[in-house]
């Protein structure tokens, strides 16, 4: 009994795997009718026009990104100009004070040597004068 369910069971699967077959066969034999009439063009305009939408979709907004990008490169630059102009100017501030910074140095060291050579022949004059 075993042995012919086993059997019954094979020819099950058997038939099985035929039948799908033959509806995997009528699929293909179907799809080739339709191409025969005229379907499968329709179809393909269709799918044609998808791509045609969906590649000016993607034209526009490749373009769109294109000036967005413009738009943020002359911000920066912009931005990037203000900024020199802001660093030339400190740079600017700072060169003129460390040119007063110099001049002051100048000034104070020459009051300074003025000043100890000043002192420096008093007392040279008085060492003369008392030798």
């Amino acid at each position: 009994m075993a042995r012919f369910e086993k059997i019954i069971s094979a020819f099950e699967k058997y038939i099985e795997n035929q039948i799908g077959e033959i509806k995997q066969q009528s699929q293909v034999q179907s799809e080739e009718q339709k191409i025969m009439r005229g379907d499968g063009f329709q179809e393909a305009m269709r799918k044609q026009e998808e791509m045609q939408t969906t590649l000016n979709l993607i034209t526009h907004n490749f373009n769109k990104v294109q000036e967005d990008s413009q738009d943020r490169a002359a911000l920066v630059r912009e931005e990037l100009k203000a900024v020199e102009g802001a660093l030339t100017q400190q740079l600017q501030d700072l060169q003129n004070k460390v040119a007063v910074d110099d001049s002051t140095l100048q000034q104070r060291v020459q009051v300074a040597f003025d000043k100890t050579n000043g002192k420096f022949k008093e007392h040279f004059e008085q060492m003369m004068i008392d030798h």
